[in-house]
């Protein structure tokens, strides 16, 4: 046999080794279908971040967000209880034909006092009660500890008792001075306390 007899039968072996099979490629075929569906399969079982909460941690979350933005409104009433007592405490001391103008002192200055404080108020009693809502629908809940309602409960009126405290302080302040001011406007300061939100 020829060298080139035996190349060009090593050649057809070759090809017919390589040779397309149509079982090879239905089963090609499956693989990619079964890599496709089991890719889909990893992407659906993600769950997203707010299934993943239970309704029991979501309003918890709530509670803690409107629990801080109460704090926040009791500390603004702070910053203003010890802002707003030295400087009428000062003008008192000042003469009381000088205080019926725009100044502190004046009907319009005390004006903006009862303003601020019926504002801050009125956000502080909404949040409270939002707050007692949330907590009230906790409590039927028995995967929730009593003892955690209770010590929210606590701190809320604790805030409650803090933000209550300083109106009084100032509206009594503003009473019992009301002459040294603008007396023309008695029923202006003195107001009864809100009662608590519960």
């Amino acid at each position: 046999m020829s060298l080139a007899s035996s190349n060009s039968q090593r050649d057809h072996s070759n090809s017919m080794n390589t040779q397309w099979s149509p079982t090879s490629s239905h089963q090609q075929s499956n693989n990619n279908r079964s890599n496709t569906r089991h890719s889909s399969q990893r992407h659906r079982t993600i769950p997203c971040t707010r299934s993943i909460l239970s309704v029991v941690e979501v309003r918890f979350i709530e509670l803690t967000r409107c629990l801080y933005q109460a704090k926040a409104i009791v500390q603004d009433l702070s910053s203003f209880h010890a802002s707003i007592l030295p400087t009428l405490s000062l003008s008192t001391y000042h003469c009381p034909t000088h205080l019926s103008n725009e100044g502190i002192g004046s009907a319009p200055f005390l004006q903006h006092i009862k303003q601020y404080l019926d504002e801050k108020f009125k956000k502080f009693t909404k949040l409270c009660r939002i707050l007692m809502m949330i907590l009230s629908r906790l409590e039927q809940n028995v995967q929730v500890k009593p003892e955690r309602v209770q010590s929210f409960r606590n701190e809320i009126m604790e805030e409650w008792r803090v933000a209550n405290d300083i109106k009084q302080q100032i509206q009594t302040y503003l009473h019992q001075n009301n002459h040294l001011f603008d007396g023309s406007q008695p029923d202006l300061l003195h107001e009864t306390s809100p009662s608590p939100p519960i």
